[in-house]
This record gives structure tokens, sequence and C-alpha cells, in this order.
């Protein structure tokens, strides 16, 4: 059967419209039935591209020894994120870190310990080269000669552009090729480098982070992605870092930036996710001003020594409560542990003494002391619960 696309209608000098009309519908009456099908015609039928497995065995793999920038906090060869909301010196932090590479100077947590220095690539869509990273990074110590800024990129075709992590790795990867000895690539916020890429969409956000994490791997270089904090007063800290769960995904580790809530100037620096070792602990800073010659002064980190003990989803509960109410907490948890001193009560009697005392139920029956330990480990909770 001839298939009805088949047919042409011819028209002739001299018809009007009447007729043409006429014809067309005898064509219509005289056409085949068409029947549909699922099937493409073979003329329009696309070739199936052949596909075959990659496969490696397992024996044939050398082992490896797992190596770190920062030992047990940034992984060489792996994609870290770095995410706390604005104003707790996120900037200052990779700059910090970004100087104690370039000279091989010790981290924090390991006073005395030198390094071999390296070079870092620097892509910072927020700060200006001039007045603001080459500043802080003089107050923070670096040797600027072995760190660079990707500031853009150049096409073959002409024309310069800004430097996005779709179609612009090849251009990341002749960065760290040109640079002797590069050890970490900075992305500060990594947001900025997404092109078109909608950062809420998960499948997009791996897709996209996926041939990140095989450059870092190739060059042995450590990623260090920078981000803002989600809004909201809760959730844990894995699922707080801003846009899709991709980024926090990708991160081999994650650290999260948070100001201590009972020392607004005290900023911490906790661990939010560690997939490559056993999670360690938290670090504080503080931002502290130094006056260079001809600038003025200019702002650096101040780590402090010794190590935090909270965890980023307590800090995170701890900042979420009112601070307004924090006073009154206070009071309702010095009450509690004075009530409880001598042994436990029954939660009608410590409801009725909290009442007789002037205080509201709900303030002391919440365990105001949480945000100092974790409710299991709270004698004041754990004696309350023994007398109900």
């Amino acid at each position: 059967m001839t298939p009805l696309r088949s047919w042409r209608f011819k028209a002739h000098d001299g018809q009007t419209a009447e007729e043409l009309a006429a014809a067309l519908v005898a064509m219509a009456e005289q056409a085949p039935p068409w029947t549909p099908t699922t099937e493409a015609p073979a003329d329009e039928a696309p070739e199936a591209e052949e596909s075959r497995p990659v496969l490696t065995c397992l024996a044939d793999v050398q082992p490896e020894i797992l190596r770190w920038l920062w030992p047990a906090r940034i992984p060489l060869g792996k994609v870290s994120l770095l995410f706390g909301d604005p104003g707790l010196g996120k900037t200052f932090v990779t700059l910090d870190i970004a100087a104690r590479v370039s000279r091989g100077m010790p981290w924090p947590d390991t006073a005395g310990e030198r390094l071999s220095p390296g070079a870092v690539i620097l892509l910072s869509a927020e700060d200006d080269v001039a007045d603001t990273i080459r500043p802080r990074l003089d107050a923070a110590g670096a040797d600027v000669r072995r760190i660079v800024a990707l500031q853009g990129v150049e096409y073959a075709r002409g024309g310069r552009g800004y430097f996005n992590l779709v179609c612009d790795l090849p251009a990341l990867e002749a960065a760290i090729r040109q640079t002797p000895d590069t050890r970490l690539v900075i992305l500060d916020p990594v947001s900025a480098f997404l092109g078109g890429t909608d950062s809420h969409k998960n499948a997009e956000i791996r897709g996209l982070l996926a041939p990140l994490a095989d450059l870092a791997a190739r060059h042995d270089v450590a990623v260090l992605t920078v981000t803002h904090m989600s809004k909201g007063i809760a959730g844990r800290a894995l699922y707080r870092a801003m846009g899709s769960l991709g980024f926090i995904a990708a991160a081999r580790a994650a650290w999260l930036a948070i100001a201590d809530a009972d020392n607004p100037h005290r900023r911490l620096f906790l661990p939010a996710k560690m997939n490559l070792a056993e999670e360690p602990s938290g670090l504080a800073y503080a931002l502290e001003s130094v006056t260079l010659d001809g600038i003025g002064p200019v702002g650096r980190v101040a780590w402090e020594s010794g190590s935090v003990t909270l965890t980023a989803n307590a800090a995170l509960a701890a900042a979420a409560a009112d601070p307004e109410d924090r006073g009154a907490r206070d009071v309702a948890a010095d009450w509690l542990r004075e009530a409880l001193a001598a042994g436990p009560m029954t939660a009608d009697d410590l409801k009725a003494a909290a009442k007789a005392s002037g205080l509201a139920w709900r303030g002391v029956s919440a365990c105001p002391c949480r945000r100092l330990t974790p409710w299991p480990k709270c004698w004041a909770w754990t004696w309350w619960r023994a007398g109900r």
C-alpha cells in the first residue's frame, strides 16, 4: 500500500478555487487508510551506536595511599566544600589556606610541622584581585609568586569570557599544567561558575561536578569549593549547603563556618562531612586586623590553639535559638540544675516547682542546656527523665 505522504497534488493553471477543493476531496477519499506505527521508517531510523564496556580488573589496580593537603581535613585529588552564612570569613579562611600552601607553613592544628610549598589557582567572582585578595594574602603571609588568579578564558574563535564549569574545564586543566606544582584550586563561590546550570537540580550539579572531580584526581590537586548556607533554622548540617544536594554529595569533605552562639566574634570551623577518614574535631578562629605599609588595616584569620568538640549539628541548633530568649534560657538552665542537685524529681513535682519560682514550664522542659551538651548526655535531662 502506498503511504498517504507519498501522494502529491499537482495544481493546473486555470483551475478555480472550487475545482481545487473538489480535487483535494476526491484525493482524500481515494487515499488508502493510514495506520500509525511505533517504528520509524527505515530511512529515518537513527543508527544505533555500538557501545562496549570499559572494564578494569581490580587485580590490575595498584593500591595507593590517600594523600592530604591538610591532614584529615582537605584531601588531595578530591573536591571539598566550605559553606556558611555571609560575613563569617569564609574567603579569609580560603586565603589563609592558600597562603599556607604557598609557603609550606604549618597548619593551625600541626604547629611546627612545615611542608613543601605548592602553587594555588584562585577563581574568585566576588572580590577584586588588587584591593582585596592581594592585601589579604599579604596579611596572611603568602608567597604571592606561587598564587595565580584565573580571571577568565580566551576562545579560539576570538573574544574572552568568564570561566564556567560547563565548557571551560580544559582551560582550568591548562592552567594547572602551566602552573608548576599546583596543589590547590579554589572556586569562591562555586555557584558563580555554573554557566547555565540550575544550582538546585541535583542531576545537573552531579553531572557538572563529576568532571571536576576527575580533573582533581588526574592532577592530584585539592579542589576547594565555597558556597553560602541555605536559609532556615532547622535541618542537619549536611542539608544546609545552598543549592542542590549534589554539592555536598560531590565533596569528599565538607566544612561548616558558623558563628559561636555564645560569642559572636568567635567563628567555628566544623566538619559537616568526612568520607575518607575518621571525622576530625573542629577548630575555632577569629578575624583580626593588621596594618600593611601603604595600604592600611587588612583582615586575616587568627586560629585558636586546641580543638572544638562541638558538632556542626549542635552548632546549628544553638544558632537556631532566638538570641533574645537566651537570657531566659540560661536562667531556666541554672534553676533546673539547682532543682535537681538533690536528686531526681517527678515531672509533676518539677513542673509545680517551676511554676512556684515564676518560670515558664515550656522553657524548663525544653532543657535549655541542650545547646551545651547533647540530650542523651545531659545530666539534668537524664535525671528529669528518670523521675517521670
